[in-house]
């Protein structure tokens, strides 16, 4: 699946036509500030096999549960990247690939059409 060609926005859209741009006042508004040594403290979240947490673009704290989810499928045993519950309240487990040769590990290829079919045993 390949998601759309996006362009910015311009003038001539309606939205920005309209908006009162002019009308933002930047004095309100301030860049988060980072305690010494570059860490935050980790919000309330929930329960979590793992959490990042990001300020201004920069990666400012970590934690990570080494129980990870592990899902028995097809004979072979693997682990999601991600799991996550979606905006229509599904929960859904991602993987991320990276690259122009990223692609499932031998257990995933094996294990993932299981899951998606017949399910899995965590």
């Amino acid at each position: 699946m390949s998601l759309p060609a996006v362009t910015l926005p311009t003038t001539e859209d309606e939205h920005w036509r309209y908006s009162r741009i002019a009308e933002l006042d930047l004095d309100r508004w301030s860049v988060a500030p980072t305690p010494e040594g570059g860490s935050v403290g980790v919000p309330p979240v929930g329960e979590r096999a793992a959490l990042a947490v990001v300020v201004d673009g920069r990666l400012v704290a970590t934690e990570i549960d080494d129980d990870r989810i592990t899902i028995e499928a097809g004979g072979v045993r693997t682990r999601p990247d991600l799991f996550v519950q979606l905006p229509n309240g599904q929960n859904a487990f991602l993987e991320i690939k990276t690259g122009p040769y990223a692609g499932p590990t031998p257990n995933q290829a094996t294990a993932f059409p299981q899951i998606w079919t017949q399910g899995g045993t965590p």
